[in-house]
Protein backbone atom coordinates (compact mmCIF):
# COMPACT_ATOMS: atom_id res chain seq x y z
CA UNK A 1 0.00 0.00 0.00
CA UNK A 2 1.61 3.26 -0.84
CA UNK A 3 2.04 6.09 1.33
CA UNK A 4 -1.21 8.02 0.35
CA UNK A 5 -3.74 5.12 1.15
CA UNK A 6 -1.87 4.70 4.40
CA UNK A 7 -2.48 8.59 5.36
CA UNK A 8 -5.72 7.80 4.31
CA UNK A 9 -6.52 4.49 6.39
CA UNK A 10 -5.38 6.24 9.35
CA UNK A 11 -7.69 9.19 9.10
CA UNK A 12 -10.46 6.60 8.06
CA UNK A 13 -10.03 4.58 11.06
CA UNK A 14 -10.26 8.02 13.02
CA UNK A 15 -13.73 8.38 12.05
CA UNK A 16 -16.66 7.77 14.38
CA UNK A 17 -17.72 4.26 13.43
CA UNK A 18 -21.51 5.72 11.40
CA UNK A 19 -18.85 7.56 9.27
CA UNK A 20 -16.82 4.52 8.42
CA UNK A 21 -18.98 2.88 7.25
CA UNK A 22 -20.65 5.40 4.95
CA UNK A 23 -16.89 5.76 3.61
CA UNK A 24 -16.92 2.45 2.33
CA UNK A 25 -20.36 2.80 1.23
CA UNK A 26 -19.64 4.95 -0.61
CA UNK A 27 -16.30 3.65 -1.98
CA UNK A 28 -17.77 0.06 -3.26
CA UNK A 29 -21.00 2.03 -4.87
CA UNK A 30 -18.07 3.74 -7.15
CA UNK A 31 -17.84 1.86 -10.53
CA UNK A 32 -14.76 0.34 -10.61
CA UNK A 33 -13.00 -0.38 -14.05
CA UNK A 34 -12.21 -3.85 -12.23
CA UNK A 35 -15.97 -4.77 -12.15
CA UNK A 36 -15.66 -4.52 -16.20
CA UNK A 37 -12.20 -6.87 -16.37
CA UNK A 38 -14.99 -9.40 -13.78
CA UNK A 39 -17.78 -9.00 -16.40
CA UNK A 40 -15.20 -9.50 -19.19
CA UNK A 41 -13.74 -12.19 -17.52
CA UNK A 42 -17.35 -14.22 -17.30
CA UNK A 43 -17.90 -13.44 -20.66
CA UNK A 44 -15.33 -15.21 -21.50
CA UNK A 45 -15.82 -18.00 -19.67
CA UNK A 46 -19.39 -18.40 -20.49
CA UNK A 47 -17.73 -18.54 -23.97
CA UNK A 48 -15.67 -21.00 -23.51
CA UNK A 49 -18.08 -23.52 -21.43
CA UNK A 50 -20.33 -23.44 -24.30
CA UNK A 51 -17.54 -23.99 -26.75
CA UNK A 52 -17.24 -26.92 -24.61
CA UNK A 53 -20.35 -28.17 -24.47
CA UNK A 54 -21.08 -28.23 -28.09
CA UNK A 55 -18.09 -30.15 -28.55
CA UNK A 56 -18.68 -32.65 -25.72
CA UNK A 57 -22.14 -32.91 -27.51
CA UNK A 58 -20.55 -33.77 -31.33
CA UNK A 59 -18.79 -36.44 -29.75
CA UNK A 60 -21.01 -38.23 -27.70
CA UNK A 61 -24.34 -38.12 -30.34
CA UNK A 62 -26.92 -39.14 -27.40
CA UNK A 63 -26.38 -35.76 -25.86
CA UNK A 64 -28.55 -32.88 -27.09
CA UNK A 65 -26.80 -30.97 -29.31
CA UNK A 66 -25.45 -27.40 -28.56
CA UNK A 67 -28.46 -26.23 -30.66
CA UNK A 68 -30.63 -27.63 -28.51
CA UNK A 69 -31.71 -30.64 -30.94
CA UNK A 70 -32.05 -34.05 -29.78
CA UNK A 71 -29.14 -36.24 -30.51
CA UNK A 72 -28.94 -39.96 -31.41
CA UNK A 73 -31.37 -41.98 -28.56
CA UNK A 74 -29.12 -43.57 -25.93
CA UNK A 75 -29.83 -47.10 -24.75
CA UNK A 76 -31.61 -46.94 -21.26
CA UNK A 77 -29.01 -48.24 -18.42
CA UNK A 78 -30.86 -50.81 -16.58
CA UNK A 79 -33.48 -49.79 -13.54
CA UNK A 80 -32.62 -51.03 -10.34
CA UNK A 81 -35.33 -50.34 -7.78
CA UNK A 82 -34.93 -49.93 -4.13
CA UNK A 83 -36.75 -52.29 -2.31
CA UNK A 84 -38.87 -49.41 -0.67
CA UNK A 85 -39.43 -48.75 -4.67
CA UNK A 86 -40.35 -51.96 -5.81
CA UNK A 87 -42.96 -52.04 -3.18
CA UNK A 88 -44.30 -48.54 -4.12
CA UNK A 89 -44.58 -49.82 -7.60
CA UNK A 90 -46.18 -52.76 -6.77
CA UNK A 91 -48.95 -51.01 -4.80
CA UNK A 92 -48.83 -48.40 -8.13
CA UNK A 93 -49.43 -51.84 -10.66
CA UNK A 94 -52.04 -52.97 -8.45
CA UNK A 95 -54.12 -49.71 -7.68
CA UNK A 96 -54.11 -49.18 -11.64
CA UNK A 97 -54.59 -52.46 -12.20
CA UNK A 98 -58.05 -52.00 -10.44
CA UNK A 99 -59.19 -48.73 -12.27
CA UNK A 100 -57.93 -49.66 -15.87
CA UNK A 101 -56.36 -52.38 -17.90
CA UNK A 102 -55.68 -49.24 -20.49
CA UNK A 103 -54.22 -47.30 -17.57
CA UNK A 104 -52.36 -50.18 -16.40
CA UNK A 105 -50.36 -51.12 -19.39
CA UNK A 106 -49.69 -47.18 -19.52
CA UNK A 107 -48.17 -47.01 -16.12
CA UNK A 108 -45.93 -50.16 -17.00
CA UNK A 109 -45.20 -48.46 -19.90
CA UNK A 110 -43.67 -45.58 -18.91
CA UNK A 111 -41.82 -47.30 -16.54
CA UNK A 112 -40.16 -49.63 -18.81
Amino acid sequence: MKRAAKEVLRAARELPETERVELVEELLAEPDASDEKVDAAWAAEIDRRTRETRERSSRFPGLRSGDGSPGRPVKAAKLVFHPDAADEYVDALRWYGERSAAVHHSFVAEVE
